[in-house]
Protein backbone atom coordinates (compact mmCIF):
# COMPACT_ATOMS: atom_id res chain seq x y z
CA UNK A 1 0.00 0.00 0.00
CA UNK A 2 1.26 3.44 -0.59
CA UNK A 3 2.22 5.82 2.51
CA UNK A 4 -0.88 7.95 3.63
CA UNK A 5 -0.78 11.69 3.36
CA UNK A 6 -0.65 11.93 7.02
CA UNK A 7 2.53 9.89 7.76
CA UNK A 8 4.39 12.25 6.32
CA UNK A 9 7.18 13.77 8.32
CA UNK A 10 6.13 17.04 8.12
CA UNK A 11 2.85 16.39 9.82
CA UNK A 12 1.91 15.58 13.60
CA UNK A 13 0.77 12.81 14.57
CA UNK A 14 -3.09 11.71 15.03
CA UNK A 15 -4.08 13.13 19.03
CA UNK A 16 -3.36 10.83 21.45
CA UNK A 17 -1.50 8.09 19.30
CA UNK A 18 1.87 7.41 20.09
CA UNK A 19 4.58 4.92 19.34
CA UNK A 20 8.06 4.21 20.93
CA UNK A 21 11.27 1.99 19.70
CA UNK A 22 13.65 -0.03 21.42
CA UNK A 23 16.49 -0.12 20.51
CA UNK A 24 16.89 3.96 19.17
CA UNK A 25 19.36 3.14 17.05
CA UNK A 26 21.14 0.51 15.25
CA UNK A 27 22.69 -0.69 11.82
CA UNK A 28 20.64 -1.73 8.91
CA UNK A 29 19.56 -4.97 9.88
CA UNK A 30 18.65 -4.21 13.64
CA UNK A 31 15.67 -5.90 15.13
CA UNK A 32 13.76 -3.04 17.04
CA UNK A 33 10.57 -3.29 19.23
CA UNK A 34 7.92 -1.26 18.01
CA UNK A 35 4.69 -0.57 20.77
CA UNK A 36 2.21 2.46 21.15
CA UNK A 37 -1.12 3.58 22.00
CA UNK A 38 -3.95 5.30 21.39
CA UNK A 39 -5.40 3.41 18.45
CA UNK A 40 -9.08 2.56 18.03
CA UNK A 41 -9.20 -1.09 19.78
CA UNK A 42 -9.20 -4.15 17.36
CA UNK A 43 -7.67 -2.67 13.99
CA UNK A 44 -4.14 -3.72 12.26
CA UNK A 45 -1.37 -1.39 12.48
CA UNK A 46 1.60 -1.23 10.07
CA UNK A 47 4.75 -0.56 11.17
CA UNK A 48 6.81 1.92 8.41
CA UNK A 49 10.24 2.98 8.58
CA UNK A 50 10.82 6.07 6.52
CA UNK A 51 9.07 5.41 3.17
CA UNK A 52 9.52 1.68 3.40
CA UNK A 53 7.03 -0.67 4.70
CA UNK A 54 8.48 -2.95 7.31
CA UNK A 55 5.89 -5.69 6.65
CA UNK A 56 5.65 -5.42 10.12
CA UNK A 57 1.72 -6.34 11.65
CA UNK A 58 -0.03 -5.73 14.85
CA UNK A 59 -3.32 -5.81 16.01
CA UNK A 60 -4.39 -3.26 18.76
CA UNK A 61 -6.16 -4.75 22.37
CA UNK A 62 -9.27 -3.59 23.83
CA UNK A 63 -7.43 -0.57 25.08
CA UNK A 64 -5.80 0.65 21.71
CA UNK A 65 -2.63 -0.46 22.62
CA UNK A 66 -0.12 -3.05 20.40
CA UNK A 67 3.69 -4.26 20.68
CA UNK A 68 5.62 -6.25 17.38
CA UNK A 69 8.89 -6.31 16.06
CA UNK A 70 10.67 -4.90 12.80
CA UNK A 71 13.88 -4.98 10.95
CA UNK A 72 15.72 -1.61 10.15
CA UNK A 73 15.69 -1.65 5.95
CA UNK A 74 19.16 -3.45 4.96
CA UNK A 75 19.40 -0.09 2.53
CA UNK A 76 19.00 2.26 5.19
CA UNK A 77 21.39 5.25 5.26
CA UNK A 78 22.79 6.66 8.19
CA UNK A 79 21.15 9.45 9.80
CA UNK A 80 17.85 9.76 11.62
CA UNK A 81 14.75 8.48 10.55
CA UNK A 82 11.20 8.43 11.15
CA UNK A 83 9.57 4.89 12.37
CA UNK A 84 5.50 5.36 11.56
CA UNK A 85 2.39 3.31 13.18
CA UNK A 86 -0.81 3.81 11.35
CA UNK A 87 -4.05 2.12 10.95
CA UNK A 88 -4.59 3.67 7.31
CA UNK A 89 -6.55 6.80 9.43
CA UNK A 90 -4.52 7.27 12.37
CA UNK A 91 -0.57 7.37 12.86
CA UNK A 92 2.23 8.14 14.61
CA UNK A 93 5.46 8.83 14.50
CA UNK A 94 9.33 8.65 16.45
CA UNK A 95 12.82 9.22 15.26
CA UNK A 96 15.29 6.01 14.82
CA UNK A 97 19.12 6.61 14.30
CA UNK A 98 20.78 4.23 11.69
CA UNK A 99 24.83 3.66 12.49
CA UNK A 100 27.24 1.52 11.85
CA UNK A 101 28.89 2.64 15.39
CA UNK A 102 26.87 3.32 18.37
CA UNK A 103 27.01 3.80 22.68
CA UNK A 104 26.51 1.19 24.09
CA UNK A 105 26.76 1.85 27.38
CA UNK A 106 28.41 4.87 29.59
CA UNK A 107 29.81 4.64 33.37
CA UNK A 108 32.65 6.26 35.96
CA UNK A 109 35.10 3.88 37.34
CA UNK A 110 38.07 4.60 39.61
CA UNK A 111 41.91 4.34 38.64
CA UNK A 112 41.57 0.23 38.77
CA UNK A 113 38.74 0.32 36.45
CA UNK A 114 36.40 -0.87 39.63
CA UNK A 115 32.89 1.01 38.41
CA UNK A 116 32.61 3.49 40.90
CA UNK A 117 29.22 6.24 41.13
CA UNK A 118 30.63 8.10 44.29
CA UNK A 119 33.88 10.57 44.30
CA UNK A 120 35.79 13.01 46.37
CA UNK A 121 37.98 16.34 44.89
CA UNK A 122 41.06 14.72 43.98
CA UNK A 123 39.73 11.15 42.97
CA UNK A 124 40.80 9.47 40.28
CA UNK A 125 38.12 9.19 37.88
CA UNK A 126 37.72 7.22 34.59
CA UNK A 127 35.14 8.75 32.29
CA UNK A 128 33.73 4.97 30.42
CA UNK A 129 31.93 4.05 26.83
CA UNK A 130 31.20 0.87 25.58
CA UNK A 131 31.16 1.17 21.87
CA UNK A 132 29.78 -1.39 18.93
CA UNK A 133 30.47 -1.45 16.17
CA UNK A 134 28.57 -3.69 13.57
CA UNK A 135 30.56 -2.81 10.76
CA UNK A 136 33.12 -5.80 9.44
CA UNK A 137 36.45 -3.80 9.61
CA UNK A 138 37.47 -0.93 11.96
CA UNK A 139 36.63 2.67 11.37
CA UNK A 140 37.57 6.23 13.03
CA UNK A 141 35.08 7.92 15.30
CA UNK A 142 35.01 11.22 16.60
CA UNK A 143 34.66 10.92 20.69
CA UNK A 144 33.56 13.94 22.80
CA UNK A 145 33.39 13.34 26.77
CA UNK A 146 31.48 16.19 28.68
CA UNK A 147 30.73 15.68 32.74
CA UNK A 148 28.95 18.28 34.04
CA UNK A 149 26.50 19.43 37.29
CA UNK A 150 27.05 21.98 39.34
CA UNK A 151 29.69 23.03 37.42
CA UNK A 152 31.56 20.85 34.39
CA UNK A 153 34.31 19.12 35.70
CA UNK A 154 35.52 17.39 32.68
CA UNK A 155 35.47 17.72 28.77
CA UNK A 156 37.55 15.89 25.80
CA UNK A 157 37.05 15.33 22.34
CA UNK A 158 39.19 13.58 19.75
CA UNK A 159 39.21 10.75 17.14
CA UNK A 160 39.58 7.05 17.77
CA UNK A 161 39.79 3.67 16.10
CA UNK A 162 36.63 1.64 16.40
CA UNK A 163 37.24 -1.95 16.19
CA UNK A 164 34.52 -4.22 14.99
CA UNK A 165 32.74 -5.87 18.04
CA UNK A 166 32.06 -3.89 21.19
CA UNK A 167 35.43 -1.91 22.27
CA UNK A 168 35.44 0.02 25.96
CA UNK A 169 37.10 3.47 25.67
CA UNK A 170 37.79 5.88 28.95
CA UNK A 171 39.20 9.00 29.33
CA UNK A 172 41.19 9.40 32.61
CA UNK A 173 41.03 12.11 34.89
CA UNK A 174 40.99 13.61 38.57
CA UNK A 175 38.25 15.33 40.34
CA UNK A 176 39.15 19.00 40.54
CA UNK A 177 39.96 19.90 43.95
CA UNK A 178 37.07 23.00 43.49
CA UNK A 179 34.11 20.32 42.53
CA UNK A 180 31.20 21.47 44.25
CA UNK A 181 28.87 18.83 45.82
CA UNK A 182 25.98 17.72 43.89
CA UNK A 183 25.19 15.10 41.27
CA UNK A 184 27.08 15.12 37.95
CA UNK A 185 25.67 13.48 34.47
CA UNK A 186 28.84 12.12 32.27
CA UNK A 187 27.55 12.19 28.83
CA UNK A 188 29.58 10.54 25.59
CA UNK A 189 28.78 11.08 21.80
CA UNK A 190 30.54 9.12 19.79
CA UNK A 191 30.08 10.30 15.95
CA UNK A 192 31.00 8.57 12.42
CA UNK A 193 29.95 9.21 9.30
CA UNK A 194 28.31 12.33 10.23
CA UNK A 195 25.39 10.06 12.45
CA UNK A 196 26.22 10.69 16.40
CA UNK A 197 25.01 8.44 19.09
CA UNK A 198 24.99 9.15 22.91
CA UNK A 199 24.76 7.90 26.26
CA UNK A 200 24.83 8.72 29.70
CA UNK A 201 25.40 8.04 33.38
CA UNK A 202 24.95 9.93 36.49
CA UNK A 203 27.90 10.06 39.47
CA UNK A 204 27.90 12.26 42.78
CA UNK A 205 31.26 14.42 44.02
CA UNK A 206 30.66 14.64 47.83
CA UNK A 207 33.09 17.42 49.55
CA UNK A 208 32.30 16.42 53.05
CA UNK A 209 32.84 12.53 53.42
CA UNK A 210 33.35 9.78 56.46
CA UNK A 211 36.35 8.88 56.84
CA UNK A 212 35.93 6.60 59.84
CA UNK A 213 33.86 5.56 62.29
CA UNK A 214 33.86 3.69 65.84
CA UNK A 215 32.79 3.27 69.22
CA UNK A 216 34.66 4.28 72.24
CA UNK A 217 34.01 4.27 75.79
CA UNK A 218 33.23 6.81 78.38
CA UNK A 219 36.95 8.06 78.29
CA UNK A 220 36.62 8.25 74.48
CA UNK A 221 39.02 5.20 74.24
CA UNK A 222 38.23 3.21 71.44
CA UNK A 223 36.27 -0.20 72.43
CA UNK A 224 34.31 -2.64 70.27
CA UNK A 225 32.63 -4.83 73.56
CA UNK A 226 30.36 -3.30 76.17
CA UNK A 227 27.85 -4.34 78.70
CA UNK A 228 24.00 -3.13 78.95
CA UNK A 229 24.51 0.09 81.25
CA UNK A 230 27.85 0.73 79.68
CA UNK A 231 28.37 4.42 78.79
CA UNK A 232 29.22 3.93 74.76
CA UNK A 233 30.34 6.98 72.46
CA UNK A 234 29.59 6.64 68.45
CA UNK A 235 32.24 8.57 67.23
CA UNK A 236 32.89 9.31 62.99
CA UNK A 237 35.82 11.45 61.70
CA UNK A 238 34.63 13.62 58.76
CA UNK A 239 37.03 14.92 56.42
CA UNK A 240 35.91 18.39 54.60
CA UNK A 241 37.39 19.09 51.52
CA UNK A 242 35.87 22.55 51.19
CA UNK A 243 38.06 26.05 52.06
CA UNK A 244 35.79 27.39 54.88
CA UNK A 245 33.28 25.64 57.79
CA UNK A 246 29.92 23.82 56.26
CA UNK A 247 27.01 22.77 58.05
CA UNK A 248 26.19 18.97 57.28
CA UNK A 249 23.46 16.91 58.24
CA UNK A 250 24.97 13.71 60.58
CA UNK A 251 22.72 10.63 61.32
CA UNK A 252 24.10 7.91 63.67
CA UNK A 253 22.19 4.86 63.90
CA UNK A 254 23.19 1.80 65.93
CA UNK A 255 21.77 -1.71 64.99
CA UNK A 256 21.73 -5.12 65.45
CA UNK A 257 19.10 -7.67 66.95
CA UNK A 258 17.39 -4.40 67.93
CA UNK A 259 18.10 -0.77 67.16
CA UNK A 260 19.50 0.59 70.40
CA UNK A 261 20.74 4.44 68.87
CA UNK A 262 19.16 6.85 67.02
CA UNK A 263 20.28 10.70 66.39
CA UNK A 264 20.07 13.04 63.16
CA UNK A 265 20.74 16.42 63.59
CA UNK A 266 23.18 19.28 61.90
CA UNK A 267 26.67 20.66 62.70
CA UNK A 268 29.16 22.61 61.57
CA UNK A 269 32.44 20.80 59.88
CA UNK A 270 35.46 22.28 59.94
CA UNK A 271 37.91 22.33 56.95
CA UNK A 272 40.51 19.16 57.51
CA UNK A 273 38.90 16.13 59.57
CA UNK A 274 37.16 17.34 62.49
CA UNK A 275 36.10 14.31 64.67
CA UNK A 276 32.44 14.04 66.01
CA UNK A 277 30.97 11.97 68.30
CA UNK A 278 27.36 10.88 70.06
CA UNK A 279 27.48 9.76 73.94
CA UNK A 280 24.82 7.72 74.71
CA UNK A 281 24.41 4.24 77.47
CA UNK A 282 23.63 0.82 76.19
CA UNK A 283 20.48 -0.07 76.60
CA UNK A 284 19.80 -2.08 80.04
CA UNK A 285 17.52 -4.37 78.27
CA UNK A 286 19.70 -4.54 74.81
CA UNK A 287 19.96 -8.28 73.56
CA UNK A 288 23.14 -9.58 73.38
CA UNK A 289 24.99 -9.90 70.25
CA UNK A 290 26.72 -8.01 67.16
CA UNK A 291 25.61 -4.57 66.18
CA UNK A 292 26.60 -2.32 63.32
CA UNK A 293 27.09 2.00 63.62
CA UNK A 294 26.13 3.59 60.93
CA UNK A 295 26.83 7.04 60.81
CA UNK A 296 25.61 9.11 57.42
CA UNK A 297 26.75 13.10 57.15
CA UNK A 298 24.78 14.47 53.82
CA UNK A 299 26.17 17.71 52.78
CA UNK A 300 24.75 19.96 49.63
CA UNK A 301 22.33 16.48 49.19
CA UNK A 302 24.96 14.22 48.82
CA UNK A 303 25.59 11.85 51.55
CA UNK A 304 28.38 9.53 52.60
CA UNK A 305 28.47 6.82 55.13
CA UNK A 306 30.99 4.93 57.05
CA UNK A 307 30.49 1.83 59.76
CA UNK A 308 31.62 0.03 62.02
CA UNK A 309 31.02 -3.42 64.28
CA UNK A 310 30.30 -3.36 68.28
CA UNK A 311 29.16 -6.40 70.46
CA UNK A 312 27.02 -6.26 73.79
CA UNK A 313 28.47 -8.70 76.03
CA UNK A 314 27.13 -10.22 79.32
CA UNK A 315 27.62 -7.68 82.45
CA UNK A 316 30.82 -10.99 83.12
CA UNK A 317 32.37 -10.90 80.10
CA UNK A 318 32.63 -7.16 80.15
CA UNK A 319 33.64 -7.02 83.63
CA UNK A 320 36.29 -9.76 83.03
CA UNK A 321 37.82 -7.94 79.83
CA UNK A 322 37.81 -4.42 82.03
CA UNK A 323 39.74 -6.30 84.97
CA UNK A 324 42.20 -7.46 81.96
CA UNK A 325 42.83 -4.37 80.81
CA UNK A 326 43.75 -3.07 83.82
CA UNK A 327 46.60 -5.20 84.09
CA UNK A 328 48.24 -4.27 80.95
CA UNK A 329 51.75 -4.20 81.67
CA UNK A 330 51.69 -5.95 84.71
CA UNK A 331 54.60 -8.41 85.72
CA UNK A 332 52.82 -10.67 88.32
CA UNK A 333 51.11 -12.73 85.73
CA UNK A 334 54.34 -13.52 83.96
CA UNK A 335 54.03 -17.20 82.56
CA UNK A 336 50.98 -17.94 84.47
CA UNK A 337 48.52 -17.40 81.68
CA UNK A 338 45.92 -19.76 82.71
CA UNK A 339 45.64 -18.13 86.06
CA UNK A 340 45.20 -14.86 84.87
CA UNK A 341 42.11 -15.83 82.66
CA UNK A 342 40.85 -17.65 85.90
CA UNK A 343 41.31 -14.52 87.66
CA UNK A 344 39.78 -12.40 84.86
CA UNK A 345 36.59 -14.59 85.30
CA UNK A 346 37.00 -14.55 89.27
CA UNK A 347 37.62 -18.05 89.83
CA UNK A 348 41.14 -19.78 90.59
CA UNK A 349 42.68 -23.20 90.81
CA UNK A 350 40.17 -24.84 87.79
CA UNK A 351 43.05 -26.38 85.42
CA UNK A 352 46.75 -26.61 85.81
CA UNK A 353 47.58 -25.81 82.91
CA UNK A 354 46.31 -23.56 79.86
CA UNK A 355 45.94 -27.38 77.31
CA UNK A 356 44.56 -29.06 80.16
CA UNK A 357 41.70 -26.50 79.98
CA UNK A 358 42.06 -26.76 75.87
CA UNK A 359 41.12 -30.19 76.70
CA UNK A 360 38.18 -30.02 78.45
CA UNK A 361 36.09 -26.40 77.55
CA UNK A 362 37.20 -26.23 73.76
CA UNK A 363 33.94 -25.45 71.20
CA UNK A 364 35.30 -24.81 68.10
CA UNK A 365 38.71 -25.11 66.38
CA UNK A 366 37.26 -22.14 63.99
CA UNK A 367 38.99 -18.36 63.53
CA UNK A 368 35.64 -17.04 64.59
CA UNK A 369 35.56 -16.71 68.55
CA UNK A 370 32.95 -14.53 70.45
CA UNK A 371 34.25 -11.45 72.57
CA UNK A 372 35.46 -12.37 75.74
CA UNK A 373 35.49 -15.93 74.67
CA UNK A 374 39.22 -18.23 75.60
CA UNK A 375 41.40 -18.86 72.97
CA UNK A 376 44.27 -21.09 72.86
CA UNK A 377 47.60 -21.65 71.43
CA UNK A 378 49.55 -25.13 70.71
CA UNK A 379 52.32 -26.34 73.22
CA UNK A 380 55.49 -25.73 72.06
CA UNK A 381 58.75 -24.09 73.69
CA UNK A 382 57.73 -20.83 73.33
CA UNK A 383 55.33 -21.90 76.19
CA UNK A 384 57.06 -24.63 78.36
CA UNK A 385 55.05 -27.30 76.34
CA UNK A 386 51.78 -26.12 78.41
CA UNK A 387 50.05 -24.51 75.72
CA UNK A 388 48.74 -20.95 75.71
CA UNK A 389 45.49 -19.03 77.01
CA UNK A 390 44.10 -15.69 76.46
CA UNK A 391 40.76 -13.66 76.41
CA UNK A 392 39.14 -12.43 72.59
CA UNK A 393 38.64 -9.15 72.57
CA UNK A 394 37.67 -8.65 69.45
CA UNK A 395 38.99 -7.51 65.77
CA UNK A 396 41.28 -10.71 65.74
CA UNK A 397 42.99 -9.24 69.29
CA UNK A 398 43.59 -11.63 72.04
CA UNK A 399 44.65 -10.33 75.93
CA UNK A 400 47.01 -12.36 77.94
CA UNK A 401 49.64 -12.97 80.49
CA UNK A 402 53.16 -13.54 78.36
CA UNK A 403 56.64 -14.16 79.86
CA UNK A 404 56.90 -10.36 79.14
CA UNK A 405 53.85 -9.36 81.18
CA UNK A 406 49.81 -8.96 80.17
CA UNK A 407 49.89 -8.16 76.68
CA UNK A 408 47.03 -7.34 73.85
CA UNK A 409 48.23 -9.29 70.58
CA UNK A 410 47.06 -10.27 66.95
CA UNK A 411 45.94 -13.75 66.84
CA UNK A 412 46.79 -14.20 63.60
CA UNK A 413 50.73 -13.31 64.46
CA UNK A 414 51.00 -15.22 67.37
CA UNK A 415 49.84 -18.17 65.56
CA UNK A 416 52.56 -17.91 62.65
CA UNK A 417 55.06 -16.56 64.86
CA UNK A 418 54.93 -18.17 68.50
CA UNK A 419 52.40 -21.04 68.39
CA UNK A 420 50.12 -22.04 66.49
CA UNK A 421 45.90 -21.21 67.27
CA UNK A 422 43.77 -24.30 68.45
CA UNK A 423 40.34 -23.08 68.69
CA UNK A 424 38.13 -21.62 71.33
CA UNK A 425 35.12 -21.85 73.78
CA UNK A 426 33.05 -19.75 75.81
CA UNK A 427 33.96 -19.62 79.52
CA UNK A 428 32.00 -22.16 81.82
CA UNK A 429 28.84 -20.70 83.21
CA UNK A 430 30.37 -21.73 86.67
CA UNK A 431 32.98 -19.41 86.46
CA UNK A 432 30.92 -16.39 88.85
CA UNK A 433 32.80 -13.69 87.42
CA UNK A 434 33.79 -10.47 89.27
Amino acid sequence: MSLPLTMAPSVARAQGTYISVVPTSGPPGAQVTASGGGFPANVTVQIWFDQTDTGARATTDSQGNFKTNFNVPSNATPGLHPVYATDGRENASTPFTVSTVAVQKVWTADGNNSAKTSFVPGDTIRYVVQVKNWGSSTVTATFTFRATGPLQIFYWSGSGSVATGTPTFYSPSTVPGNAPAGKYTLTVTVTYNGVSSSGQSTFTVATVKVQKVWTANGNNNARTYFGPGDTIHYIAQVKNFNSTTVTATFTFVASGPQQIFYWSGSGSVATGTPTFYSPSTVPTGAPLGTYTLKVTVTYNGVSSSGQSQFTVVSDKVAHAIDWAESQLGSQNWNGLCEKFVENAYGTSGQYPTAQDAYNKLHTSTNWSPNIGALVWFAPNASNGNAGHIGIYIGQNQFISATYNGVQINDMTSWSNNIAPYEGWGNAPSSWPGR
